[in-house]
């Protein structure tokens, strides 16, 4: 009778106090919802769009340009102020618009760094994460001596002047559909615009606030081991 009762107790002790049932493992909130570098000039880091309404030239006219950063190579600069074309011509009212004018430029970042314990010795181009065109040049001699990496970045730049219309005008100039080039780039480059992109970045935003006491009450709940915990003070 007394190994029955043992028994007994045994298995309420086992079933009675068995562990919390584990969290949800959250997932982390994307760093930006949108593709990082179509954004409004000087509003995160250097690169981006900006218009302005040309006066001078009728109501109808607009200069639009983008400034590429480190990591926009030059065709991809060429499709994003054609997208912010688009943009304007839709935000003011127009589905059609045509190029009177496009400039293109290139800035020039010199670049230079020093290292130490190499026994290298090499030169010539690479390339910034197969983004922007940097040239680097590489130089060094014994183990233990410093090594200097120095170059250049190109920053491509375009400026359009654009005149644009609510109807297809009559010209000679090839006329591009505001609604065609938004769907088509914005589609290309994943970007989300207008009223989306803002119910979207309200969304991510609410992640990231919600995200830490998530991943902590998940870190806390697990019996095995995994590298997002680690890190993580989930007594806390």
């Amino acid at each position: 009778m007394r190994k029955i009762v043992l028994l007994s107790f045994v298995i309420i002790s086992m079933f009675g106090c068995a562990a919390a049932p584990q969290a949800v493992k959250p997932n982390k909130p994307a760093s930006k919802i949108t593709n990082a570098n179509y954004k409004l000039f000087g509003s995160d880091g250097y690169g981006g769009y900006e218009d302005r309404r040309l006066y001078e030239l009728g109501d109808n006219a607009f200069a639009v340009s983008f400034y590429g950063n480190s990591t926009t190579i030059a065709f991809h600069v060429a499709d994003f102020v054609l997208l912010r074309s688009a943009e304007v011509a839709k935000e003011n009212g127009y589905e059609y618009f045509y190029i009177v004018e496009s400039k293109q430029y290139t800035t020039e970042q010199q670049i230079s760094n020093t290292k130490a314990n190499t026994n290298a010795y090499t030169s010539g181009r690479a390339s910034n994460y197969g983004m922007a065109d940097t040239y680097i040049s590489v130089g060094g001699s014994a183990s233990g001596e410093s090594v200097t990496v120095s170059g250049k970045i190109n920053y491509h730049n375009i400026e359009n002047v654009i005149y644009c219309f609510a109807d297809p005008p009559e010209t000679e100039k090839f006329v591009y559909k505001s609604s065609v080039i938004i769907q088509d780039i914005s589609k290309k480059y994943q970007i989300k615009l207008g009223r989306e992109a803002e119910i979207l970045e309200k969304e991510r935003h609410q992640q990231e606030i919600e995200y830490p006491k998530k991943i902590k009450e998940y870190c806390s709940s697990i019996l095995h081991y995994d590298p997002e915990c680690v890190g993580v003070k989930w007594w806390e």
